[in-house]
Order: C-alpha cells, then sequence, then structure tokens
C-alpha cells in the first residue's frame, strides 16, 4: 500500500512539474514544459497605452486579472480603445531548463512584445494615429534568450480594430483576440509545420472544384440547353470560394473587423452553395424551381443574409437564421422523398443526406449539442462527389443514346 501511494505522489509531482501552479505574484513551473502549453491564465490588463507598462518591475497589482480564452473580461474594454496591455509574469525553478525554449503567439490584430522589459517580437505595426496593421503569426515558434532569469515578466501591447458589437462573433467563429504557448523548440516547431499542411488541403480542394467548374461551364457552351451543367459549375466555384475563405479565416493577417467581414462572406457563400444544391435537385427532379421553394431561398439566402450583415449579433438574426435552415431542411426532405419515388436514387441520396446535415443547426438550438462542424466539413464535399456523379452518368447516357440514335 505505500508503494502505490509513494507511486501516486510520484506521478503527481511529475504533472505538478510541466503544469503551471498559481502562486502569489505570478505562475511557476518546477521545470519547463515538454509540449505546447497555454499560457491562459495570471494575464493582467489595462486598456490604452504607456510605454512604462512594458518594465518588468512596473506595478500592475491594480490592473484587472484576466484569462486570454475568455474574452468577455477584457475585450470590450480593449475595443473601446482599441489598443491594451497584457502582463504575466512566470518563475522556473531551473532556469537552465529554458534552454531552446519558444513563445507562439495567434492573433487578430498587431503587437510588440517584451520579454524582462527588453523588445522581442514587433508583429504587424501599431500607428500612432490610430492605423493597424495587422501580422498573425499562426503559433509560429520564436526562440527566447537562453540568458532569461528564474523571472520572466511578458508584456504584450495589443491592438486591433473592430467594434463591441462584434464580440459574439468569437462565440461562432471559436476564435480568440490572443493567444499565447510555450514550449520546447521541437514541438512548437513541429505544431507550425502540421497547422500548415493541415490549412492548406482545403485550399487545394478549392483549385480542384474550380477546376470541375470551369469543365461543366465548358460543356454548358457546347450543351446550351441543360441548365443543370451552368448551375454545377456555379456550384463548384462557390466551393472553392468557400475553401479560399476559410483559408483567409484560419491562416489570414486579420483583425476583428475584418474577420467579421470574411466570415460574413464565408457564410454567405455556405447558404449560396446550399441554394445551388436544392435548384439542381429541383430541376433533376420536378423539372422546375416551384414558387414556394424560391421564397425558402429568398428567407434562406436573401432574408437572413441582410439580418446578418445590418444586425448585430442577437436572437433576431439567430431566429432569421434557425428559421431558414429548419424551411431548407424541410424541402430537401420532400424533395428526397419524390427523388426516390420516381428513381432518383443518387439524387434522393443527395437531398437526404444535405437535410441530415442542415439537422445539426436544429440539434445546437434544441439539444445544445454542436455537430455543426460535422456539416462544414462533409456536407458540400457530398454533395458535390454526388451531384457530379450523377451529371457525368447523365452525360454519358445522353451521348450513348445519340449514339444509338445515328446507328438507326
Amino acid at each position: 500500500m505505500k508503494l502505490i501511494a509513494t507511486a501516486i505522489v510520484f506521478l503527481s509531482l511529475t504533472v505538478q512539474g510541466i503544469a503551471q501552479i498559481q502562486v502569489a505574484g505570478g505562475l511557476r513551473f518546477s521545470k519547463f514544459p515538454p509540449k505546447d502549453y497555454l499560457l491562459d491564465k495570471g494575464w493582467r490588463f489595462q486598456a490604452g497605452d504607456n510605454p512604462e507598462w512594458a518594465r518588468p518591475d512596473f506595478g500592475d497589482s491594480l490592473w484587472k486579472q484576466v484569462s486570454l480564452s475568455d474574452y468577455r473580461t477584457y475585450l470590450p474594454d480593449l475595443l473601446r480603445q482599441h489598443i491594451g496591455w497584457f502582463r504575466l509574469r512566470f518563475f522556473v525553478d531551473s532556469p537552465g531548463t529554458m534552454n531552446q525554449a519558444v513563445l507562439a503567439l495567434s492573433q487578430l490584430g498587431a503587437s510588440d512584445c517584451y520579454m524582462n522589459g527588453h523588445p522581442f517580437l514587433h508583429l504587424g505595426s501599431i500607428g500612432t494615429n490610430g492605423l493597424v496593421k495587422s501580422d498573425n503569426p499562426h503559433y509560429k515558434p520564436f526562440l527566447l534568450s537562453s540568458s532569461l532569469a528564474d523571472s520572466v515578466t511578458i508584456a504584450i501591447r495589443f491592438a486591433t480594430r473592430g467594434g463591441t458589437d462584434r464580440i459574439p462573433l468569437f462565440r461562432e467563429t471559436k476564435s480568440l483576440p490572443l493567444s499565447v504557448t510555450i514550449s520546447d523548440w521541437n514541438n512548437g516547431l513541429n505544431r507550425y509545420e502540421t497547422d500548415l499542411r493541415n490549412q492548406r488541403i482545403p485550399l487545394g480542394l478549392s483549385f480542384l472544384s474550380i477546376g470541375i467548374g470551369i469543365l461543366f461551364l465548358v460543356i454548358h457552351v457546347f450543351l446550351p440547353d441543360n441548365k443543370l451543367n451552368l448551375l454545377f459549375a456555379g456550384f463548384c466555384f462557390c466551393l472553392g470560394m468557400i475553401a479560399g475563405l476559410q483559408y483567409q479565416l484560419t491562416e489570414g493577417n486579420l483583425d476583428i473587423s475584418s474577420l467579421s467581414l470574411v466570415y460574413f462572406l464565408w457564410q454567405l457563400t455556405d447558404r449560396l452553395c446550399s441554394v445551388l444544391v436544392l435548384a439542381l435537385l429541383s430541376l433533376i427532379v420536378f423539372s422546375r424551381i416551384k414558387i414556394f421553394q424560391w421564397a425558402i431561398i429568398f428567407w434562406f439566402l436573401g432574408l437572413s443574409s441582410l439580418f446578418s450583415y445590418f444586425s448585430p449579433p442577437g436572437k433576431l438574426p439567430e431566429f432569421v437564421l434557425l428559421t431558414g435552415r429548419l424551411l431548407f431542411m424541410a424541402e430537401l426532405l420532400r424533395v428526397s422523398f419524390y427523388a426516390f419515388r420516381q428513381g432518383f436514387i443518387i439524387p434522393g441520396i443527395t437531398a437526404f443526406a444535405s437535410a441530415v446535415f442542415q439537422g445539426s443547426f436544429l440539434l445546437l438550438v434544441l439539444k445544445h449539442k454542436d455537430f455543426t462542424d460535422y456539416y462544414f466539413r462533409y456536407n458540400q464535399m457530398i454533395c458535390f462527389a454526388l451531384l457530379g456523379l450523377y451529371l457525368i452518368s447523365a452525360l454519358a447516357v445522353a451521348k450513348k443514346y445519340q449514339r444509338s440514335v445515328r446507328l438507326r
């Protein structure tokens, strides 16, 4: 029993060495963390600007204590003045373990970072006239000085553009105005390279979808009577735009204001893709787009987009968009029923799958279970694959029919 207790104590001390410990006046590491460690808690924040706030001996005890992930504790004050300072102090029991240590940031704006009062990073530019040129390093590792003492004070002067009405945007995008991690060199570099590769995959798919869109646009030139090819080409172009906008959201040098615009364009293009899918399916199953379907399209694409852009985030825009998704989902299920009934198997599967993915937003509201990542990841790609397969097979059947007619 004593052996088990000793082992538990040893493991707890080992984990404690990796984790941070809150102590009076800052954070303490018993040794340097070997993996990416989020420096989230223990920060002090003050809106405004004063070069004296970079000094390590500056008394910040009266500043607001904030957590970087809890943006509501500091973002309203920051956006009112568009500039503010964050300070964090931590201690390392074994300063020698700080060798090959790196600091990594992700931000929506520009910043000047000081380490023990000395300039360490300048990311973007903060002009005296209030102009901000954003630069997001996306957790690029920056090597710390090996001569750092056991007491380290980080001071970050941070500026961005945007209004306080954009604060709910961070709940939707799951972004943070500022995030800081610390790790050793190998882990920091591996994380940075992995993130770069992962974010370039959607960008590569955008070139594929745009290329196929051009192909179907050429087919429409030779077969102008078939509007399906033109609509599918438009769908492919929109799909490529979604990937490009998503890349900007994750890899672009954005501030809060431009994040809001890019996110709105991303949502608008996503809804446009869904509308083109419904139009394609309706033409396949019913040979036309009915009047009530145009009404659903207007609500889902037009009305919800107007509320999203001109109204501050809140209950009303969410209600309008959610109602549009509910109507859209119901219509996709109806189209799916008639597609299966008439023997259109692939369009039926497409309509049903897209309706199920649209339902993930209803689950978010009714059950508070977030499955919307599956929608954004799979919905349009499944529609792209299935509709492309159907149109290509339809072209092959039409060509085969023309040959048989000629032989007769």
